[in-house]
This record gives structure tokens, C-alpha cells and sequence, in this order.
């Protein structure tokens, strides 16, 4: 109910709209009153120079509160649109990347694709927006405002009038009620539809090169054209029941109260109680009682469509906290190397089990290498420990104290198997994680990630850019790109997820002689199907089908039956490098 949420939960600076609006409303209600006082001493024959005066001052002072209260209004706006767009970009990047198959999962973000995020994070955060900002408050203040009117009402006009106007007011609160009963449903309905036809559309605009080589257009078309209708269905029924509450409250706020109170003011007059000032004042006080009619009518759409985008927003943004921003701050603690405890860790997918039962100690500063075969849970162990999602099961500590997720993401620098790229240039790319970095830090990490050579070959340096996603760069310098970016942010925890994957075999000797000098003193934990790449780990970690089966140095690891003895036995008789360098 949004009289609720506008009481316990309004936007930053709502006390101050709602202050701005009454004030505005009682200075028009005192402008009525001393525009009846003038008609009263001009029928008297007397000086209208003093009451005139007062009347322009009130609705000089009107005129400004309203102006303030629409100047407030905006600034909500803005940080609320600003807040929403942060939350919902947090959580397409972070914990619900619907890209990463490692994340496919049974919650409402698992299943949502590039094109709800990219419909949620426009036109859905400026509809959520508009209705915290632009309905909640506002509305309230017309709702409330009417009490003042009627105090002056009481003051200048007849008190028993006032009172049988409030109750006619009182009357409005359970009608509002009966209206949003009525259609909330309705509106969900649509707005799901909606969101579905504008991410279909989205979905398609992005992949239209893929459909036309896979000669798929005329079916795609025809889906999409089939969830279009499926909204303009929605939309029309919900545009039937809108049109009835509309009605109503027209009806039973503003026809009937309207002709109570000009009855009131004319029964007044008729059997001389009040005279004609009075009369005059009670008419243009009615025009202030009808602004909350006026104010659901401009903004009852704003209203249905917010709070269903709303309800999406929440949906898809579950696991990321409005007031996250304010406990991600980071502390020179952050940067520390930290041991990591996991204990009975288990994570589901689907309702079932794909890592279970995780126990494992890693010291501060150590390099630890996870391996094991395709679809064991080392990607999903790695978004755990990088704070991309919570486990079902399980406690997971560093340095001894429990971590959630939003601490481990504070706490770690991560490279995972798609590397999302900025369309704009190198620098900016490094200027998103360290936004204060000097030249040197810069030129530093692109050296380390041994773009330099790359760099002599680009006129514009650094500043070159990169296009939509990296595609102006081969997929070894995407990923060079990448590591740059995570050894620029100097965390003390480094997760990375094949970070040499794309890379030629020199090239990769020589981007991990400098990441052994980079990340020296750092708690490294490293995804590699390379296996001799691990062998100067300090620690190897085997998973298979979701379960630790062996844990310790590479050598004793390698001297036991098992994955990894058999794979990294397979990897050097298929290499003969690796075969020569075995030998000697």
C-alpha cells in the first residue's frame, strides 16, 4: 500500500516536500480568506488596500513554496534514479550475471537475461523514480493538505461545516484501498508483460546478426510479435479496471464532496450565518479541497506502473542491499592477505547439490591452485569466495571472522572466464576500479599484464579505445586487459579463473613470471586446467563433482592415484615440452 510506504519508507528529502506543500496550501487557503475580507470591505465601502496587500503576499509565499516543493521534488528524483540505476548495475555485474553459466541458477536473477537488465536498469528505474519521488510524497501532501484547508475553514467560515466535510475526506483513505485491491493484481500482470515484450525486443536487436546467419528470423519474429500481443491483452484489461476506480473516486471525492461543500457555503449564506466574503472564501476553498482528485489524475498511471516496476527491481535485485554502498567502504584492513575457514560449505543449483560439504583451511598469503574436471564447482566455489553469491550451507570466515557477501567482494580482486570490458578506452577500463591511479600505476599494470608491447603499437596509448565489449581487441589482449584491471585494485585476496586462458604459450610464461612477482605476499586461489602451471602452488585443492577429494602440496598431491596425478600425467605426455622439462 503506498500510504504506507510513504509514511515508513519515503525517499531522502520527502519531510522537506511535504513541509514545502503544506505551506503552500495554507498560503493559499490564508489568500482565500483575505480575498474575502477585501470583498467584504469593498461591498463596506472602506480602504481594500490592506487585505489586497495580504492577499499578494500569501500567494507570493505560495508561489515559492510550490516552486521549492517541485525543486525538491526533482532532487528526489535524481537520487532515487541514481540510487535504483547503482543497485540494479551492482547486481548485473556482481551477484546475478545472467552471462555466466556458472550462475544459472533458480532464483529470478539467474533467469534474467541481457535484455530484462538492460529494460530494468532504463526504462524500469526511471518508472520506479517517478513514483518514489514524483507520487509518494506529493500525493501524500495532497491527501493531508485538505485538513489545513478545513481548518481554515472552521476559522473564517463555520466549524460545523468543516466537520462534515472531514468526514466526507475520511471517506477516501478506504476507497484508495478498494482501488489498489482492485487493480494490483491486474497491473502485475502487465507490467511482467510488458517487461517480457521489452526484453524480447532488446534480446533480439542485440543477437539480430546471430538470428539472420541461423536463418531464425521469421520464428524469432513471430515469438516476439506473440509476447507483444500477450501485453497489449494485459494492458487493455487493466486500462478497464483503471478507467472504473478512476470513476469512483471522481464520484465520491469530487462530484459528491464538492456539492456538499458549495451546499454548505450556499445554505450559509441563504439563512444569513455567513456573509458574502465568507461565501466567497468557502468557494475558493472548495478549488483547494478537489487538488487531491486533480493529483491522482495526473499521476494514477505513475503510480500503478512504479510500484510494479518496483516490485521487479526487488525481485531482480534481492541479493544486493539499497544501503550496501554505505558498508562496501574500504579500510586499509581490506587490503591485508586474509586466511580463508570454509565449514560444511554447499551450494545448490536447481534444487540440487553442486558443491557440498567444502571444508578447507587456506593460510594468509598462500597460493592455492583449484583444480579438478569440467563441471566439478571450481567456477561456483570461486564466486563464493569472491562474494558473487551466498552458499545454501555452510560459514566462511576470513581472518577468523564470519564474511558475507558484500565483505568478500570488498576484500577481493576477481578474474573470472569473461571479462567485461567498458566500449570506451583502456584507461577508462582502469580508471573503474582505481579511479585516483596515477600514469605510473597505470603504465605499471599494463606492463604487468604485458600490454605493453601492444601499447607501442596503438598511437592514441592508452587512451585508445577499445570498442562495444573489447572488440577491437584480439581475445588474448581482452584478457591481459582484464588482469590489468584486478592488479591495479591491490586487494590482499586475488581470485582468478584460467587468467592465461587466451593467451599464446610465451606470452603466458611471461604474464606468470610477473604476476609471481606481483601477487608475491597475496592470497591467491587460482582455477587452472593447465596443471603444470600449479605446480609452484603452495597448495593444491581437488574438486570433483562438487566434493573435495584431496587437498596439500602439489608433489604430495601428484604422488597420490588420482585426478590429478592422471591429468597432469596425461598433460605432459600430450606436450613435449612439458615431456623435456619432465625429464631433466
Amino acid at each position: 500500500m503506498w500510504i504506507r510506504e510513504a509514511l515508513c519508507d519515503p525517499p531522502p528529502g520527502s519531510r522537506t516536500a511535504l513541509l514545502l506543500t503544506w505551506a503552500r496550501t495554507l498560503a493559499l487557503a490564508g489568500a482565500a480568506a483575505a480575498l474575502g475580507a477585501v470583498l467584504d470591505t469593498a461591498l463596506a465601502g472602506r480602504s481594500t488596500a490592506a487585505p489586497a496587500a495580504l492577499t499578494l503576499a500569501l500567494v507570493l509565499l505560495a508561489a515559492a513554496a510550490g516552486a521549492g516543493a517541485e525543486a525538491q521534488v526533482g532532487q528526489m528524483a535524481g537520487e532515487t534514479e541514481t540510487g535504483w540505476r547503482e543497485r540494479v548495475m551492482r547486481s548485473a555485474l556482481g551477484a546475478r550475471r545472467p552471462d555466466d553459466e556458472s550462475a544459472a541458477g533458480d532464483g529470478a536473477g539467474a533467469e534474467a537475461g541481457h535484455g530484462t537488465m538492460l529494460d530494468a536498469a532504463t526504462g524500469g528505474v526511471e518508472k520506479v523514480a517517478a513514483y518514489r519521488s514524483g507520487f509518494l510524497t506529493p500525493t501524500l501532501a495532497a491527501f493531508t493538505a485538505p485538513l489545513l484547508v478545513l481548518a481554515v475553514w472552521a476559522a473564517v467560515i463555520d466549524a460545523l461545516g468543516a466537520l462534515v466535510l472531514l468526514v466526507a475526506i475520511a471517506a477516501v483513505p478506504p476507497l484508495i484501498v478498494l482501488g489498489d485491491h482492485v487493480l494490483r493484481r491486474s497491473n502485475g500482470q502487465f507490467r511482467r508483460a510488458q517487461s517480457q515484450a521489452a526484453a524480447r525486443y532488446l534480446e533480439l536487436v542485440e543477437g539480430l546478426g546471430t538470428v539472420s546467419v541461423l536463418g531464425a528470423g521469421a520464428r524469432v519474429l513471430a515469438d516476439y510479435a506473440q509476447t507483444a500481443r500477450g501485453a497489449m491483452r494485459e494492458l487493455t484489461r487493466l486500462l478497464a479496471r483503471n478507467q472504473v476506480v478512476i470513476v469512483v473516486h471522481d464520484a465520491v471525492f469530487g462530484v459528491l464532496m464538492g456539492c456538499v461543500a458549495v451546499a454548505l457555503v450556499l445554505a450559509g449564506f441563504d439563512n444569513g450565518r455567513i456573509g458574502a466574503g465568507q461565501a466567497f472564501t468557502g468557494i475558493l476553498l472548495v478549488v483547494l479541497l478537489q487538488e487531491p482528485m486533480g493529483r491522482i489524475g495526473r499521476t494514477f498511471y505513475v503510480a500503478l506502473g512504479g510500484r510494479a516496476r518496483r516490485d521487479q527491481l526487488e525481485e531482480l535485485t534481492a541479493d544486493v542491499s539499497t544501503t550496501e554502498s554505505t558498508g562496501t567502504r574500504r579500510t586499509p584492513a581490506d587490503d591485508t592477505p586474509p586466511s580463508i575457514d570454509l565449514r560444511g560449505l554447499g551450494v545448490d543449483r536447481a534444487g540440487r547439490p553442486v558443491v557440498e560439504g567444502v571444508d578447507l583451511a587456506l593460510l594468509a598469503g598462500a597460493r592455492i591452485a583449484l583444480v579438478g574436471p569440467s563441471g566439478a564447482g571450481k567456477s561456483t566455489l570461486l564466486r563464493v569466495l569472491g562474494g558473487l553469491e551466498e552458499p545454501a550451507r555452510g560459514r566462511i570466515h576470513l581472518d577468523g571472522a564470519p564474511a558475507d557477501a558484500a565483505v568478500r567482494r570488498r576484500r577481493c580482486a576477481t578474474l573470472g572466464q569473461h571479462i567485461d570490458l567498458l566500449s570506451s578506452t583502456l584507461e577508462d577500463n582502469l580508471r573503474l576500479v582505481a579511479p585516483d591511479a596515477d600514469g605510473s600505476r597505470l603504465t605499471e599494470a599494463l606492463h604487468t599484464a604485458g600490454l605493453a608491447p601492444d601499447l607501442r603499437t596503438m598511437p592514441a596509448g592508452e587512451r585508445t579505445v577499445i570498442g562495444e565489449g573489447g572488440a577491437l581487441l584480439s581475445g588474448g589482449q581482452r584478457r591481459r586487459l582484464g588482469l590489468a584491471r584486478l592488479l591495479i585494485q591491490d586487494r590482499g585476496l586475488v581470485l582468478l579463473d584460467e587468467p592465461t586462458a587466451d593467451l599464446d604459450r610465451a606470452t603466458e610464461r611471461l604474464v606468470r613470471e610477473r604476476l609471481a612477482v606481483s601477487l608475491q605476499g597475496r592470497t591467491v586461489v587460482e582455477i587452472s586446467h593447465r596443471l603444470h602451471t600449479t605446480l609452484d602452488a603452495d597448495l593444491v585443492v581437488v574438486l570433483v563433482a562438487g566434493a573435495v577429494v584431496d587437498v596439500g602440496p602439489p608433489d604430495q598431491v601428484r604422488s597420490r592415484p588420482g585426478y590429478y596425478a592422471d591429468a597432469l600425467a596425461a598433460e605432459t605426455a600430450d606436450d613435449p615440452r612439458l615431456r623435456e622439462g619432465a625429464a631433466r
